[in-house]
């Protein structure tokens, strides 16, 4: 943050000093935020285990035969059959963006020349469906897996979204292909790939207007602005830690006076959150200081807000009137 505090101005009411006799006294305070993410390790693509089926319909028969790898087997013969595989309780890591997905059909054809399964994808329990025209190609008479779509294929979607893959919103819809079929289906699962977004930080206001301090403030001893600042935190799909540190061991002065080298340590900063992933964080008053300190740590998710206050110290004998202004900096990492 940059604070700019104490300015003279003409024409104020006269306050006696300890140190300075008879002077008028008027502050500006003004705050800002200054971000940084810490070092990452690289995020590539990722892609989760095979989930598997656990609602169907439809008309092939013994469909929960395909409900597993090896659990037994679904029959399906009639031409153009359709049967609908669901439940698949597929889980991403928070902030995943979906960039491919597979089907695998562990299937075959006892009969020849082998029919085959056109296999497209719902995202909204069935109203409607991709059109890709995917099909596995004529069966063998023996077991043999096809996987259908691919690490960076979405289907013919510009997008996947985390709650187009949830139940029961995603379906796979399986036709039958080809006339005289018998086939056989051991295996319907399916997979994404997907890549987590690298660490994202930010502060609003970049710049806090403390306003004109004056006589009440420095009666009191400090000038306090509660919120400051809404710090929001994207972890990146990992857990996160947020240190803040001075950007300098003291504050910049500009004024009539010879400069009181301010301490940074006379901005006291404090978080306070509601948001239940943030597992720590520092609730009191804490001096600032140039080495890193703990603001507050969490759990995997985007768009985590916490609120920064501020106080800053304010003395008759040591703040003469003038500008100041400090450099507060925020660094996001993992632990």
């Amino acid at each position: 943050m940059r604070a700019n505090a104490p300015t003279a101005a003409a024409a104020r009411p006269a306050r006696p000093l300890p140190r300075a006799g008879v002077l008028a006294l008027v502050v500006g305070l003004l705050v800002g935020g200054l971000v940084s993410v810490g070092p990452q390790e690289g995020r590539g693509q990722s892609v989760t285990p095979w989930f598997s089926p656990t609602q169907q319909l439809g008309l092939f028969q013994n469909p929960t035969g395909a409900f597993a790898d090896g659990g037994g087997r679904a029959r399906f013969g009639g031409f153009r059959f359709l049967h609908f595989y669901g439940g698949y309780g597929i889980v991403l890591p928070p902030g995943a963006q979906v960039v491919g997905i597979e089907v695998r059909l562990d299937a075959w054809d006892r009969r020849q020349p082998g029919g085959a399964l056109a296999v497209e994808l719902s995202w909204d329990g069935g109203l409607n469906w991709t059109s890709t025209g995917y099909t596995t190609g004529a069966l063998p008479p023996q077991e043999t897996t096809r996987v259908l779509g691919g690490p960076t294929d979405l289907w013919g979607r510009t997008a996947w979204t985390a709650a187009d893959l949830s139940d029961p919103n995603f379906v796979v819809r399986l036709l039958v292909q080809g006339s005289n079929v018998r086939g056989r289906l051991d295996w319907v699962p399916v997979r994404v790939y997907y890549v987590l977004p690298g660490q994202g930080l930010s502060v609003s206001p970049a710049t806090i207007n403390g306003g004109t301090l004056g006589a009440a403030e420095y009666d009191l001893g400090y000038a306090e602005i509660s919120p400051a600042q809404t710090i929001t935190v994207d972890s990146g799909g990992t857990d996160w830690v947020l240190y803040i540190q001075a950007g300098g061991a003291t504050w910049s002065y500009s004024g009539p006076y010879p400069d009181p080298g301010k301490p940074a340590g006379d901005l006291l900063w404090r978080i306070t959150t509601s948001d239940g992933r943030v597992t720590a964080r520092q609730g009191a008053y804490t001096a600032l200081s140039t080495a890193p300190a703990q603001a507050a740590r969490g759990t995997p998710g985007v768009g985590i807000a916490l609120t920064a206050h501020v106080r800053v110290l304010l003395s008759y004998d040591r703040d003469p009137p003038g500008d100041y202004s400090l450099g507060i900096v925020y660094t996001l990492t993992t632990p």
